[in-house]
This record gives structure tokens, sequence and C-alpha cells, in this order.
């Protein structure tokens, strides 16, 4: 006896769909939310978004030189798939600050509130498996000499679509150096540096006794974890990176890497590793005149950037195989890359991108 399947006979688990979908381009993605209604809520379904969203492979794009957003004249903080960026406006002699999400895939946009207090620094944090979204900006409190540096998070998986920044309570005793090395504090200019893993944010600047001070903020949890320091000599916080997902610092001397780790941190303490983690790469042994930095360390893999002269390459390195592969080649010297993860992210009360639907 033959059965015949109709289309209301057949069913398939919510996580079979989730793992067929996922491997699939953003931009296929979004031609089958036609389909039906149960495929247009599975790309709206935050579980489903980050599952794609971790699965989506890296892209790596050349900036133009004045890394402004082209024909917008924002500027671009940081990109993870969502573009974070700002626009200037001056009145009355005073400037401004204009804040936005930009998804460039869906060509959606979302304008994010600018806060009391004047921004120093703002990055976004992802963490697919916390499905966290959020945003966090380092503010410098005006009006109280004794904490000149605070922080405020801004939930972009807000379901009413009504954003406000939420003010982290910091100690004011045992805190740490928070003294900037510059007395001038410009907004969004170099002295801040945030990078975030695994649901935490570090921010680090210069301080005024030759360290680096990093604070340590828990985005899940909306709270502040600790601060620590990190000697500014022969590491700057410039060579910070993740190395397995962990802040680090990590330099090139002659043919090895040499890595700092930070272990483990909560509210009663902070620890450092007790000594460099020391990496042989053979493959300097034959480097003439070639600068090279590390941009991030993997489990298996090394990725880095090396230059000589005017041309700049952007690398990997895999530990078992000692093979080099090189992803972006013989750029200019002066170029700026982006590392941009394509994704499904769209916040409440994002709307169409005038610039480009026109």
């Amino acid at each position: 006896m033959m059965t015949i399947l109709t289309s209301s006979s057949i069913f398939l688990l919510k996580e079979i769909i989730f793992e067929m979908l996922s491997y699939l381009p953003v931009k296929s993605l979004l031609r089958f939310k036609c389909v039906c209604k149960h495929w247009n809520a599975t790309t709206q379904d935050f579980q489903f978004i980050c599952l794609h969203f971790k699965r989506c492979p890296v892209l790596i794009n050349k900036k133009p030189l004045e890394i402004e957003s082209y024909a917008t004249g924002f500027i671009i903080l940081s990109t993870i798939g969502l573009i974070l960026e700002y626009l200037i406006c001056w009145v009355a002699s005073s400037p401004n600050f204009i804040y936005r999400i930009r998804n460039p895939e869906m060509h959606q946009i979302l304008e994010i509130p600018d806060s009391q207090n004047p921004i120093l620094n703002m990055h976004m944090v992802v963490d697919t498996d916390n499905q966290l979204l959020k945003l966090l900006s380092v503010i410098h409190v005006i009006g109280d000499p004794g904490l000149p540096l605070g922080y405020e998070v801004l939930d972009l998986r807000n379901e009413e679509g009504t954003y406000s920044w939420q003010t982290l309570d910091l100690p004011k005793e045992s805190r740490g150096e928070t003294t900037i090395l510059q007395n001038r504090i410009c907004r969004h200019s170099t002295l801040f540096k945030i990078v975030d893993a695994i649901g935490t944010a570090y921010s680090m600047w210069d301080t005024t006794n030759s360290h680096i001070g990093i604070d340590i903020v828990d985005m899940v949890n909306d709270s502040y974890i600790g601060h620590t320091t990190f000697p500014n000599g022969f590491y700057s916080k410039d060579d910070c990176i993740l190395w397995k997902r962990k802040l680090s610092f990590a330099k090139v001397v002659k043919d090895e890497v040499h890595v700092m780790v930070l272990e483990d941190y909560n509210k009663q303490q902070i620890k450092w590793a007790e000594a460099k983690l020391i990496i042989k790469l053979p493959f300097l042994k034959e480097v003439v005149q070639e600068q090279i930095k590390v941009l991030v360390g993997r489990r298996s893999k090394l990725c880095f950037s090396r230059w000589n002269w005017d041309k700049k390459s952007i690398c990997t390195y895999d530990f078992k195989t000692g093979k080099v592969t090189t992803i972006v080649s013989s750029c200019n010297n002066s170029d700026l890359f982006e590392f941009i993860t394509p994704c499904l992210f769209a916040c409440k009360g994002m709307h169409a991108d005038r610039l480009v639907s026109n």
C-alpha cells in the first residue's frame, strides 16, 4: 500500500529547521521569508539569529581612508554585522552627537539616544551564548572629581522599543587608578579601547603612572566586576587581543609570540597568569624586515597582520599543520580593515534606511 505525503502531513522539529537554515547566507534567508509564515517567524527568532550568527563566516572588508560610512558622514565606531556609528552636528557652535545602529544586509537603521553625560567611547556587545545584544558606553561623570569615569548600558533587545541608558553602580573606594593620561578628555578619541568576550567587556586606557587601567564589566547582569592594571612598557593597549576568548596582551619577538593572559576574574580577585605564554612561530625565521601584529588567537589558529614597507597582508597560522594562509594580500599600508559577520539582528523600532531605499 502506497502512502502519499501531503504538505500538511510533513512536520519538522524547530531544532531541525534551525539547523538547516542556520548555514544559509543572510541574503538567501531574507528571500526565503516569503515561503511561509513559519519561515518568516524563524528569521525573527532571536535564538535562531544567534545560531546563524555563530555559523556565519567572518568577512574582512577594506575601509575607506577616512573611515566614514559611504556618502553619509557617519563615523563607524564598531562593526559586528550590525554597524554602530555616529554623526556630529553643530548647533549654535556646540557639537550635537547623533548615534545609530545599521544593518547593511537588511538596510535598516535605529537611532540611539545620547547620554546626559559626555560619551567618551561606545562599544557593541554580542554574546550568542547568553543571547545578548547591548551597548556599553564609557562616560565622563560631570561634577564628580572622585569618579571621573563611569559606564552606562543600553539593552537593544527592548521589546517596547523605548531605549534609555542605565548607569552602572561603581565603587568610589578601592577602584584603582582612574586618572587618564591626557588632561583633555575628548569624545570618541583613541584614549579608550573596549573589547568583549563571553558576556564580559574590558575597558582600557593609559593612566598617569605608566600603567594600562582596565575596568571589567559583566554585560549579562549589567554590573561592575572590578579594576586591574597592566604595566605599560613592553605591551601597550594596542597589543590587547582575545586569546582563546580571554583578555590578553600579545607581541611578536623574533620568531616567538609572547602572550600574557588574564586567567580569572570576579568581584573578590582578578588574576593574571604567573608567566607569559611563549609560542614558537617557525615561519618567522624566514621573515626579513617585516612587522607582525597579532590580531586574535584561537585554539588551533593565530590571525595576524604583516607588513613590509608599503604593503600589508592579513594571514592565519595553523598551530597543528604549521601552514600560513593569506586571507587579504598586497594592500596599501594605509588601508584599514573591518571584520564583519553578516547577520539578521534587528531591534524594535528599526526602519528603512532612506539613503539606500531611495
